[in-house]
């Protein structure tokens, strides 16, 4: 099901203009009909949304109007949500984890191909050497040219 820009603004909680600035920047996929406004899919602003939303902060835990504050039920329901953005922020990092652990693995793999090409050109280098370098110089008495003419 396709979504207005407010209705995906209600349902999101991000401004319509922040969505339309997504859209316009190509970070949210929508669809302009033919009276101007936006279709996104519900998908789209989910996955939208679930990139782009700001870390979940928990500061303070408003109790039931029955429950005295400092009372066990006022604790167990802070444990409960302090649990349950711990899990989700698990979930996040184990995904930020597994990303960088890819990538480390293809930079790995690029670096490994550059050095086996590097090494493999500084031994062409090498023999192309060996077979431009000068003969050895004769290391026995050299005479001088004139010492050659008298004798």
């Amino acid at each position: 099901m396709s979504l207005t820009l407010g209705e995906a603004s209600k349902q999101s909680g991000f401004a319509k203009s922040s969505l339309s600035q997504a859209v316009s920047k190509g970070r949210l996929a929508a669809v302009r009909r033919q009276n101007g406004s936006f279709a996104i899919d519900e998908a789209e602003l989910a996955r939208f949304v679930e990139a782009n939303a700001p870390p979940v902060r928990v500061e303070r835990v408003e109790t039931l109007p029955s429950v005295q504050p400092g009372t066990a039920v006022d604790e167990l329901v802070a444990a409960r949500v302090r649990a349950d953005v711990a899990e989700k922020m698990l979930v996040v990092l184990q995904h930020q984890l597994a990303e960088m652990t890819a990538q480390r693995d293809r930079w790995e793999v690029a670096l490994q191909a550059r050095l086996t090409e590097m090494t493999a050109q500084r031994d062409r280098w090498e023999q192309r050497f060996d077979q431009l370098k000068l003969p050895a110089v004769n290391t026995g008495e050299r005479r001088h040219w004139w010492r050659r003419l008298a004798g």
